[in-house]
This record gives C-alpha cells, sequence and structure tokens, in this order.
C-alpha cells in the first residue's frame, strides 16, 4: 500500500481516536456535572430566592398590618378630637365633657401605642431584611463559587493539553513525519507496471 495513502488512513484513525475520546469525556461531564451538581445549583438558586421571597412577604404582611392598625386608630382619633373640640365649643354638662375627654385620652393612648407598635415594625422589617439579604447574598456567594467550580471543572474536560490528547497528536505527527516521499513515486510506478 503507499505511504501516504497508509498515513491518511493512520491519522484518519488517530482522528477518530481523538473524537471518541472527547465523546466520552463530554458523556462523562453531562454524567458527573450536569446530572449532578448543575441540577443541584439550580435547585438551590430557585431555593434561596423563594426563601427571599417568602421573608420579605411575611416581613411585609406585619409591617403592612402594624400600618393598617395606625391608619385606624388615627382616624378615630382624629374623629374623636374633632367631636371633643365641637363639644368644648358648646360645653355645657361638664358629665358629658368629663366622659367625651376619658374617651380622647383612652383614643388617644390607643394611638400611642399603634404608633409605637408600627415604629416597631418598621424597625423590625428593616432589621428583618438587612439579616435575609445578607443570608442570600451569602447564599449567592456559595452558589457563585459552585459555579465557578462546575466552570472550572469543564475547563478540565475540555483540556487538549492533557496526555491523551498529547499522545493523539504525536502519534499524527509521527505518522506523517515517517511518510518517505522518494519511496511513494517508485512504489507508485511498480504498482502501474511503468
Amino acid at each position: 500500500m503507499n505511504p501516504i495513502s497508509t498515513a491518511c488512513h493512520s491519522l484518519i484513525l488517530e482522528w477518530s481516536r481523538m473524537a471518541t475520546l472527547i465523546s466520552s469525556r463530554v458523556e462523562k461531564f453531562r454524567k458527573k456535572i450536569t446530572k449532578n451538581n448543575l441540577d443541584k445549583l439550580c435547585e438551590q438558586k430557585l431555593e434561596s430566592r423563594k426563601f427571599l421571597e417568602n421573608e420579605k412577604k411575611k416581613f411585609e404582611n406585619v409591617r403592612r398590618k402594624a400600618q393598617c392598625d395606625l391608619a385606624d386608630i388615627q382616624s378615630k382619633y382624629l374623629a374623636q378630637a374633632s367631636k371633643f373640640k365641637k363639644l368644648n365649643e358648646n360645653s355645657k354638662n361638664s358629665e358629658e365633657t368629663q366622659q367625651k375627654t376619658a374617651e380622647l385620652h383612652r383614643i388617644h393612648n390607643e394611638y400611642i401605642l399603634k404608633l409605637k407598635e408600627a415604629n416597631f415594625a418598621e424597625e423590625q422589617y428593616i432589621n428583618s431584611l438587612k439579616s435575609v439579604l445578607v443570608y442570600h447574598e451569602d447564599a449567592q456567594k456559595i452558589l457563585n463559587n459552585s459555579w465557578k467550580q462546575v466552570l472550572m471543572e469543564l475547563a478540565e474536560y475540555m483540556d487538549c493539553t492533557r496526555s491523551e490528547f498529547k499522545d493523539i497528536t504525536s502519534k499524527s505527527h509521527n505518522i506523517v513525519t515517517d511518510i518517505v516521499t522518494d519511496s511513494c513515486y517508485d512504489e507508485l510506478c511498480i504498482k502501474n507496471n511503468t
């Protein structure tokens, strides 16, 4: 057989070996990394986001309730203050004035308590959000490091400087280098009896 055709055949076999090697590495990567790590990373990312949203909703509900309670008592307080003002303008009955004054003081005290509750809820909301955001930031850092590790493993799987690839490349170069071009013409002549 002609040395060039033999070399071509051998070179194509080496390329086929390289393609098989690449294909097997891709399959290993797919099984090891994609199935295990990427699915877990995506799941963790979704869980982290869901946790953040749930915590935020929980704190917002507490905050919203405190604000609604405050607005409710504030409107009652303003209505009572308005009634009291009108009563003082037409003040004739001291017992009625005392009752309205006591009622105004009671609503005023409720208003002050609700105001303190609303301020406390607002403070808790801000502190809770801070801690949830710190947790979320830490979770994101862990996820980012995990993604980095996955990408490093992908780079390792794609590394063509590994010994398996070097062996194939070296063998391919040797096949081509071993061709003796002078004998190619002689062999052609012998084969064709010219």
